[in-house]
């Protein structure tokens, strides 16, 4: 094998990849497809802080309550938990809303999506807002993100 490729090397997809940037026909045809359905479905939230330099994160434990999570975090069944590198965790609780993702023509398929955080914000109750502001206070951003674990609840 060659140390090094030259552009007869490999093929070369100019339009193809045209098409898969930010601004091209794919994607704009794949972000109007997209519909969100509102769920009955209350989501679990758990703010979690990341340090930026990834070495001062341990795994810890978020309980899994028999929900169904967003996101690809490792799961122990028997004990039921998921696991998030971090440094802290903060169990905020419930929020009454969640969305399912769906595309016509493909009926069989649906994903619930993670909530932005202004929607978070939006439906966190007062005290779960207190509690997440002290929460930044002690982890700021200079040095840490806030993370949200997102888990579909059936109740």
């Amino acid at each position: 094998m060659p140390d090094k490729l030259d552009e007869f090397d490999a093929p070369v997809f100019d339009e193809e990849i045209k098409l898969l940037g930010k601004e091209g026909k794919d994607i704009k045809d794949f972000q109007s497809s997209i519909i969100l359905e509102p769920q009955p479905f209350p989501t679990l939230i758990v703010a979690y802080a990341v340090h930026k330099n990834p070495s001062n994160n341990a795994v810890k434990s978020i309980q899994g309550k028999q929900g169904i999570p967003i996101g690809g975090y490792s799961y122990h069944v028997v004990e039921d938990f998921f696991d998030v590198r971090c440094v802290d965790t903060l169990p905020l609780g419930e929020i009454g809303v969640s969305l399912k993702m769906t595309l016509p023509g493909c009926s069989q398929w649906h994903v619930f999506v993670p909530l932005p955080e202004n929607i978070i914000k939006r439906y966190l109750a007062n005290k779960q807002k207190n509690d997440l502001r002290n929460f930044r206070e002690k982890y700021p951003a200079n040095d840490f993100n806030i993370e949200y674990f997102q888990m579909i609840s059936h109740g």
